[in-house]
């Protein structure tokens, strides 16, 4: 998830939003840590944030801005509905759907060169 995805900052911190009552912030500093091996591998400059913690959406102002991103995201995946996710759509860099694999074993990935259309997305079966 975070391959090639950090920022090369010096002090980097990550905060993810807390469902449920399992801690997760472990898993998810391990998922950075490998990230960070990852780019090292590959001689780019990458050093571990500064912290990894997880919050509720209303303790975190961004939380709640990518609650909507994510939010938009369903509404055209889940139910055809284009009209949130077009508003948003040029701040949405690359959207990846891991699941849909019948052209592509990685999954189908939408950009501005494969723009994303409620008629392209596998149909979400309930």
């Amino acid at each position: 998830m975070f391959r090639g995805r950090l920022h090369p900052a010096n002090d980097n911190e990550i905060v993810f939003a807390r469902r449920g009552e399992r801690d997760r912030t472990k898993a998810l500093e391990q998922a950075v840590e490998k990230a960070v091996r990852y780019t090292v591998t590959r001689n780019v400059r990458m050093s571990m944030p500064g912290e990894v913690a997880s919050a509720q959406p209303h303790e975190e102002a961004g939380l709640q801005v990518i609650d909507y991103y994510l939010w938009a995201l369903q509404r055209l995946f889940h139910k055809g509905e284009e009209r949130f996710y077009r508003a948003l759509e040029p701040q949405y860099e690359l959207v990846m759907d891991v699941d849909d694999k019948r052209n592509r074993s990685r999954g189908e990935w939408y950009s501005d060169a494969n723009r994303l259309a409620a008629k392209k997305v596998k149909p979400f079966a309930s």
